[in-house]
């Protein structure tokens, strides 16, 4: 190879010849690309996303206060949410999802069989009314009709033990 122009150095690369790049830069005598270019840039963009994450969890946040009665598990959504799902899971294998689009869904335990003692999680998502750009990176073949924003999404998460079958809140007491 004589390095000649550059579309014949890419016609190379392109029919398989990965060294062409490198044995160019020694005829050409070009300098070899400092490795301080890479490290510099991979520094800018991991804080650039820290500062743009430290942004996003202040605002990931679904507010809702429980509501926990017996063996049903609800919430009072403090904002404006749709396609709100409530998900439980726990002793023994135990999952329940339940949607709903404008209000927080309410899970009675109980509709499920025997409720077992224990910890169980619960996880609320919802998207708000706030609208993001998506940064597609594949074309996905529809052109014009692909969407460029979606709603932004929150949630909460959090626990609750169940004793005798019903769900069991400490005391204030209790908790210390």
């Amino acid at each position: 190879m004589t390095c000649g122009s550059f579309a014949d150095l890419i016609l190379e690369v392109r029919q398989g010849d990965a060294g062409a790049i490198s044995r160019c830069r020694k005829v050409s005598g070009a300098p070899r690309r400092s490795s301080f270019v890479p490290v510099l840039a991979a520094l800018v963009i991991a804080v650039v996303g820290s500062w743009s994450g430290a942004a996003l969890a202040e605002s990931d946040d679904l507010i809702a206060t429980n509501r926990f009665s017996g063996a049903t598990v609800g919430f009072d959504l403090g904002g404006d949410y749709r396609n709100v799902t409530l998900t439980i899971t726990g002793p023994n294998g135990f999952s329940v999802s339940a949607r709903s689009e404008r209000t927080a869904p309410v899970i009675n335990l109980r509709k499920f069989g025997e409720v077992e003692d224990g910890r169980y999680n619960y996880q609320l998502t919802a998207a708000t009314s706030k609208r993001i750009v998506v940064h597609a990176s594949l074309d996905n073949g529809r052109g014009d009709a692909a969407r460029t924003e979606r709603y932004a999404g929150v949630a909460a998460s959090g626990s609750f033990l169940v004793k005798g079958g019903v769900i069991f809140q400490p005391t204030e007491q209790e908790e210390r």
